[in-house]
């Protein structure tokens, strides 16, 4: 479970662990420049005793992966630090897909092996983004895998029915038999990848709409790796589990 403020304030938080801790006379040294931990007895920190140290300086997430003191004074007390990748973040794409799609937002559901989850995705002129597919990075990365082949439901379980009523208008342009379901843009790039290029409804054959509907329910990106670590929300790794108990103390 967790503990939030009834004023909604994370800083509440921190102000009554401060309290404390000044109730009981800890002792608060800032600015510090700190290089090593040594440990003899008791933990040396720039000439200073300490009983205790937890190292909380967040993962290479936080600084754009350029400073990496904290994952050096980890292994400066023999701490395992596992291979770190961004994570929660976007993946690049060369796929024909995005083209011309840059800042576009639309709501599906993403599939990969067994990941599956519905909700917006975002284009970007080199890949996609979006918070399914931040998820989608974690799942990546926990199974070790690279460049991942998705499959977009743009129709989020529509049933093949449905379609009979939009070719039902078989006087319409093809490009716009589509507008207020899908992007036009979108649907134009599909039609391009299935070289489709038929102008009315009418024109459509039955393995028209069958390709056009698969699309539409099942169609393929492919990724490439994801973004670096200046756009991801986290860090994939760091001090091993194996080096840590349950109480996230170093054993």
């Amino acid at each position: 479970g967790r503990m939030y403020p009834y004023n909604e304030q994370a800083k509440s938080v921190v102000d009554v662990m401060l309290l404390e801790a000044m109730h009981l006379g800890v002792k608060f040294v800032l600015g510090e420049d700190i290089k090593e931990i040594k440990l003899d007895n008791q933990f040396i920190i720039n000439n200073q005793n300490f009983d205790y140290v937890v190292l909380a300086m967040g993962g290479a997430s936080q600084n754009n992966g350029l400073d990496m003191r904290g994952y050096d004074l980890a292994k400066g007390l023999g701490l395992k630090i596992t291979d770190l990748r961004p994570s929660l973040c976007g993946f690049k794409s060369r796929d024909s897909l995005i083209d011309g799609l840059d800042g576009l937002r639309v709501k599906d559901s993403v599939s990969y092996k067994d990941f599956k989850e519905a909700g917006e995705i975002q284009f970007k002129k080199d890949g996609i983004s979006g918070i399914v597919i931040l998820n989608l990075a974690a799942y990546v990365n926990k199974h070790n895998e690279k460049n991942p082949l998705i499959y977009l439901d743009f129709l989020n379980g529509m049933d093949s029915q449905f379609f009979e009523n939009i070719y039902k208008n078989d006087w319409k342009y093809l490009d716009v038999a589509f507008n207020g379901l899908i992007n036009n843009k979108l649907m134009n790039n599909i039609l391009g990848m299935l070289g489709i290029k038929k102008r009315f409804v009418s024109e459509l054959s039955k393995d028209d709409k069958e390709k056009i509907y698969q699309s539409l329910t099942h169609c393929p990106l492919q990724l490439g790796e994801t973004y670096d670590f200046q756009t991801s929300q986290v860090t994939n790794g760091g001090v091993s589990l194996d080096e840590i108990d349950d109480k996230m103390q170093s054993k």
